[in-house]
């Protein structure tokens, strides 16, 4: 679909035109100067002009949404810097048209991801050939307003000055849907997009990112959006080094190693329910009996199966998210970052040390070994905990001597209760 098709405005539900974007009142020629208060003036009725007009398009919209898509594609255009004549949009209709648009998708988005095959020469009901171009043309406009929210968040990367207030709006716009529609459609653009952001010139744009993707890592239950965030993040240290804000270490706290650890107890436990269930049909006739129980057993096989696919996939996630995470603390604890930054790294040493592969502990013991001989105060003290938090996990395997980060915590603690 083209965006600027002529009959796009066509049985949209709105009725008249859209709204004229500058009146030639007041500009050039032989009127009389225009005074501030009259330019306050105009923007505030064109902005309430634009305001109603937005919100008929996206009323109508709703109530039919496979006839009016068109009415989201009118609402995503003004989020552009300029207006169809040119002139420049204003930035307070292009905040409006964002938030408006967001919550549009919010209401039509499906859960599932879209895939689309090529049905040329294939046959398919009405109904199925109407859902295929509804969703087709849906995910064309989701597109679309993914890229300018996108452009909009992009000016809070570099160092020019921008519209802060819309690179927020942007930012939030996506950090929205990303919470909202995490394995829908370009969920991984999203990641890509805020990530970065977690290292922004913006205080309220670091905060805004790392929020969401504590929230998003907390939230995920399949555990592949997870793996994208972890290595967005392990790309944003391999480019800053040390310059990395601790704020990129902190949110990443929030992965849900723990839980995905005690899937198969929970396994085992549907399975003693379901054989429980099993013993109290007792009131049934022999065939009767017999078909249930087969339909039964048929049943938990499916849902077994599916259990263990899912845990194996969520096991797979697990594990390169961790070995993600891991390659991210080794660069840090290696090097000579800023005391907030190592931290935040032992803090995440010592909360993931349980989910790290035996292959990488001696190396990680020797690292912290290193940071401990240069420690003191509260910075021992992490260094202490991240290195016993290590020993008390899978580190017991290694039989390795807990004394030099026992030694280190007492004498951490000697130095502090001195001072």
């Amino acid at each position: 679909m083209s965006e600027n098709s002529d009959d796009e405005e066509r049985d949209s539900g709105v009725e008249g035109a859209p709204v004229d974007a500058h009146s030639e009142d007041g500009y050039g020629g032989s009127a009389a100067p225009v005074t501030a208060v009259q330019l306050l003036a105009e923007r505030r009725e064109r902005l309430r002009k634009e305001r109603l007009h937005i919100g008929a398009l996206c009323s109508s919209l709703l109530e039919s949404p496979e006839k009016r898509l068109k009415n989201l594609w009118a609402v995503v255009r003004l989020m552009d810097e300029r207006t169809r004549d040119g002139s420049a949009q204003l930035a307070s209709v292009r905040q409006l048209a964002a938030l408006s648009a967001l919550e549009v998708f919010r209401d039509l988005l499906p859960e599932y991801t879209i895939r689309h095959q090529d049905y040329n020469g294939i046959k398919l009901k009405k109904e199925t050939l109407a859902l295929y171009k509804y969703e087709k043309e849906l995910l064309e406009v989701y597109q679309r307003y993914l890229q300018r929210l996108e452009r909009g968040a992009n000016a809070l990367r570099g160092r020019g000055r921008g519209d802060d207030r819309l690179a927020l709006v942007c930012v939030r716009c996506l950090c929205e849907l990303l919470a909202a529609r995490p394995y829908f459609n370009f969920a991984a653009n999203i990641v890509a997009t805020v990530v970065p952001l977690l290292q922004a010139r913006s205080d309220a744009a670091r905060r805004l990112a790392a929020e969401w993707c504590t929230y998003v890592l907390s939230d995920d239950v399949r555990g592949d959006i997870s793996v994208t965030v972890v290595r967005r993040v392990a790309r944003l240290a391999r480019a800053h080094g040390d310059r990395l804000r601790p704020e990129a270490l902190r949110c990443l706290l929030a992965l849900r190693a723990r839980d995905i650890l005690d899937d198969e107890d929970e396994l085992r436990r549907r399975r003693l329910r379901d054989e429980k269930h099993k013993k109290r049909i007792v009131n049934l006739s022999k065939n009767e009996k017999k078909r249930a129980k087969k339909l039964r057993e048929v049943e938990r096989e499916l849902q077994e199966t599916t259990a263990r696919e899912n845990e194996s996939a969520r096991r797979r996630h697990l594990t390169e998210a961790t070995r993600s995470l891991f390659h991210i603390y080794f660069r840090i604890l290696k090097g000579a970052p800023a005391p907030a930054l190592l931290a935040a790294a032992l803090e995440g040493v010592a909360a993931f040390a349980h989910v790290i592969n035996v292959d990488y502990y001696s190396d990680l013991l020797s690292s912290l070994t290193a940071l401990g001989v240069r420690a003191t105060g509260a910075e021992a003290l992490r260094v202490a905990h991240a290195g016993l938090a290590v020993l008390a996990g899978r580190g017991e395997v290694l039989a390795a001597d807990p004394t030099p980060f026992l030694d280190l915590l007492f004498r951490a603690l000697a130095s502090l209760h001195h001072s």
